[in-house]
């Protein structure tokens, strides 16, 4: 038997992955829950989770990552007017609601701050510190530059190991989320490499469930497809209700409507709702599941 542990992207909501695992396994550390799995693969907030197991938290511990104000605000940490840059700025001054709202690079030294353990190594270390040697670990991100899924792992055919990197790198780059999130891609070399990174959250590549990718990846390794069982530990998000579904409707046709009479102020509250829904919800389409590939 041939066990995947998958671990779904969705920010704080990965804490529902903690109390799944607590709930299945007890408060174990984290090298006991990973030693029974074969190959990890995670995105996104599931990242995070894969980092808290790697160091070794507790799952108690781990959960304390997202439920505590303080580590949340270390990871989500705020920019102010300052650090943003227009127009981001002054779209936040009016409470627009628009563009990244967090720092990648707070984000980074936080991950340092937190998993110092395993800051200090390369992920094709980790197997050993962890206790299982045969154990694989990939973390899912997107190349900025390429416009293409990147994945970052524990092993590699490369006898060079140009993709060498720190788990705390991968999942800065893998938790890095665009447009409404984080405001700069996770730049960073692998060991070995003058190349730049530049990076965001995997799920721009349809890997906000990484299940596909992990098969793939045990069966590129030889592994017997009938042997595998996967635990896929999912965040997704809530379908629209039908009130608001009406709402939306409404809103439409309003804009439709009075789109060339400009000066029906009355007009103006629900055709800037359409606009809003309408951005936001492109915006957060990372978080939701890709049908194409997270079956």
């Amino acid at each position: 038997m041939y066990k995947i542990l998958s671990l779904d992207g969705g920010g704080s909501w990965a804490i529902i992955q903690l109390l799944t695992l607590k709930d299945r396994y007890g408060n174990l550390n984290g090298h006991q829950i990973l030693k029974k799995f074969d190959l990890i693969i995670a995105n996104s907030g599931g990242s995070i989770v894969l980092a808290a197991l790697a160091e070794n938290y507790t799952l108690d511990k781990a959960i304390a990552l997202f439920k505590e104000k303080r580590n949340r605000e270390l990871i989500f940490h705020k920019n102010t007017f300052k650090d943003r840059y227009f127009p981001v700025d002054y779209l936040g001054l009016f409470n627009a609601g628009f563009g990244p709202k967090y720092s990648t690079k707070r984000k980074k030294e936080a991950f340092e701050s937190l998993f110092p353990e395993i800051d200090k190594i390369q992920m094709d270390e980790l197997p050993k510190l962890i206790g299982k040697d045969s154990l694989k670990i990939v973390v899912a991100t997107y190349d900025a530059l390429n416009n293409r899924a990147k994945f970052f792992k524990s092993f590699s055919a490369n006898s060079e190991g140009d993709d060498s990197v720190r788990l705390t790198q991968a999942i800065n780059a893998s938790s890095n989320a665009p447009v409404q999130y984080f405001d700069f891609p996770a730049r960073f070399k692998a060991k070995g490499s003058d190349i730049f990174y530049e990076l965001w959250d995997g799920a721009l590549g349809g890997f906000n469930n990484p299940i596909l990718a992990g098969i793939i990846e045990a069966y590129k390794l030889g592994v017997d497809l009938n042997t595998i069982r996967v635990i896929s530990l999912g965040t997704s998000n809530s379908l629209m209700s039908a009130d608001s579904k009406r709402d939306f409707w409404n809103w439409k046709q309003i804009a439709l409507q009075f789109r060339r009479k400009k000066l029906r102020f009355s007009t103006w509250k629900p055709q800037l709702n359409f606009f809003k829904e309408t951005v936001l919800h492109q915006a957060k389409t990372i978080l939701y599941q890709t049908p194409d590939t997270a079956n």
